[in-house]
């Protein structure tokens, strides 16, 4: 091939890597099939071209064109995401993350997304790059513009979270709908399942479930001469949510308590959130890995267990008003017709019935062990209430939140209410000392502008960010709550006392706006009030019933917040425990 034949080749070849990367950039997102295909019918098609038409070569001495056009393409991508010309280059973060989300699926992988994303903030600033279109902030004042009323809907991170992936529809659950129209009919019937009145219904179930872990867990005590129980308490408390949520979605059709998580659906649960976790990161390749079979084989399974737990309930006799009596009678659709409505929310309430708040009380546990002074302390207030209101144990036939609610330590340490919400919407808002260092959902709630609208300003006090269209933010809970700016002294230490009124003198900064464990908005969590009521009876049975301390040796206290893992949801390790019933 002469040098000039050379030349054009080269020439056509770098513009046709360059009008391949504008197209992808126009047309942002692309399925990764289209991609595939783009990416090799061009080369191909240049090879023939030169070949077979301008016979500049024999087609195997052109078939460097290949190796030439995908470098030219990664190139052109990585000098525009790294140029001043993109409209996020005035933002600081690692050069990685600016030219690909892939670094990001590894730290995920590693379960140590949390940390980093907190390490990048320390070293970055309070709004950080975190992708070639993607930032991350921890500007309170921005979160109302974020995640509010007046805030915008899910981002493309959700395309990665889906569980099924399956279908032409455009999400799977109420948790995955990015557009907001969809996101406020899908989340009605959650709404009212988890209203005031449902919670009632579900109360009488989960002091039922509380009472059966006390007396499992008083049982293992009495087994021993020393009448010390030692227990991964952290464990019995994933067996206990499971349950509970057995009972809220699934007509009791779960006993891990008593019987050990034979049916798979727990560990089915884990492997589900760990793939999520990861594609989350590359919502592009998440329909790949979910045609690998060994890859998808966690998710295949949660499924399944899902869909075969949704049937089970939806042909089931009903003994009590579960989460789903409650759903469908919202939607006024009984019998078969209220199957679709079960199947395409069962997966969504297992993980939110049980994950979430099984992660929670097992850091509570930790916590109130690492501090032994606060657990006293919290055991005299819980020990005094009992005593005034003449109870010996909890009755499923009575209530008891309102008892709890007004205890003003366990308030502290849990939760704090306030009639006016967050952006003055009536809302219930929780303070929360456990939540706001370890939060349910760590890292990644993300938002991004609606689609046609070009972008979003967002703008509060001394900070101002245009987000072009195709681009997301996300606000991170476990970098938000311990930012000194709005939690201090001691970020990182566990404080009760931060949320109360002091008597010695102490001055507490504590930003009950930049508070976020339950998000907020239209897409915050639908189910905090129940959660929070199960969180009041969990830690109330087993601060008044037992003394809690680590099994040390054979349990190092150290490891606990090492082992966590960002799985979208905490992950946990063993918690070992040495329990010793007080009566």
């Amino acid at each position: 091939m002469e040098g000039n034949d050379s030349k054009r080749v080269l020439v056509t070849t770098l513009a046709a890597s360059i009008a391949t990367h504008v197209w992808f950039k126009s047309f942002d997102p692309i399925s990764l099939q289209a991609s595939l295909a783009v990416l090799s019918i061009i080369p191909t098609t240049l090879g023939y071209y030169f070949f077979s038409v301008q016979h500049v070569a024999p087609f195997f001495d052109l078939l460097w064109i290949y190796p030439t056009y995908y470098l030219a393409v990664l190139l052109s991508v990585c000098a525009y995401r790294l140029s001043p010309f993109h409209p996020l280059a005035k933002y600081p973060g690692p050069t990685i993350l600016k030219i690909t989300k892939l670094y990001s699926v590894w730290v995920a992988y590693r379960g140590t997304y949390h940390v980093y994303i907190r390490e990048l903030h320390r070293r970055y600033g309070p709004t950080i790059r975190t992708g070639p279109n993607e930032l991350s902030t921890v500007e309170k004042g921005l979160i109302p513009l974020i995640l509010g009323s007046q805030g915008m809907p899910k981002g493309p991170i959700w395309d990665g979270r889906r569980f099924a992936q399956g279908g032409n529809s455009q999400y799977d659950s109420v948790i995955d709908v990015r557009d907001a129209s969809i996101h406020a009919q899908v989340r009605r019937p959650w709404n009212k399942a988890l209203g005031a009145e449902p919670i009632k219904d579900y109360e009488s179930l989960l002091i039922e479930r509380v009472t059966q872990l006390r007396d499992l867990l008083k049982a293992k005590c009495d087994e021993t001469r020393d009448k010390i129980g030692k227990v991964n308490i952290s464990q019995w408390i994933s067996y206990f949510a499971f349950d509970f949520m057995g009972d809220l979605a699934f007509a009791g059709a779960v006993n891990y308590m008593k019987e050990g998580p034979g049916d798979g659906g727990m560990d089915a649960m884990n492997n589900a959130m760990y793939l999520i976790s990861i594609t989350q990161h590359a919502p592009w390749i998440s329909k790949l890995i979910r045609a690998t079979p060994i890859l998808n084989r966690g998710m295949k399974n949660f499924i399944a267990y899902g869909i075969g737990r949704g049937v089970t309930r939806a042909s089931a006799q009903i003994k009590h008003k579960d989460l789903f009596h409650h759903m469908t009678e919202a939607e006024e659709v009984t019998g078969p017709d209220s199957i679709p409505l079960i199947i395409s929310n069962v997966l969504l309430a297992i993980v939110a019935g049980s994950d979430t708040t099984a992660s929670v009380l097992s850091n509570a546990a930790y916590l109130l062990m690492s501090h032994p002074e606060k657990h006293r302390k919290l055991q005299r207030e819980i020990d005094a209430a009992f005593k005034e209101y003449q109870i010996l144990e909890f009755d499923p036939l009575r209530t008891y939140d309102e008892m709890l609610s007004k205890l003003p330590y366990l308030n502290a340490v849990l939760y704090v209410l306030s009639s006016v919400g967050f952006f003055g919407e009536e809302l219930m808002h929780n303070r929360n000392e456990t939540l706001r260092l370890f939060p349910a959902v760590p890292t990644t709630i993300q938002r991004a502008p609606s689609k046609g609208t070009q972008g979003k300003m967002l703008q509060a006090e001394n900070v101002s960010i245009f987000l072009p269209e195709g681009n997301g933010i996300m606000v991170p809970p476990y970098t938000l709550h311990r930012d000194p700016r709005y939690f201090s002294p001691s970020p990182d230490s566990f404080i009760p006392e931060r949320w109360l009124p002091t008597t010695d003198g102490t001055e507490y900064i504590t930003s009950r706006d930049a508070f976020i464990p339950f998000s907020v908005g239209p897409a915050n969590c639908a189910g905090r009030a129940l959660a929070l009521v199960e969180l009041r009876y969990v830690v109330a049975t087993l601060v008044r019933h037992f003394e809690m301390e680590f099994d040390i040796p054979a349990f190092k206290p150290e490891r606990w917040e090492k082992e966590l893992e960002d799985r979208f949801t905490f992950s946990k390790g063993a918690l070992g425990t040495r329990l010793k019933w007080r009566g």
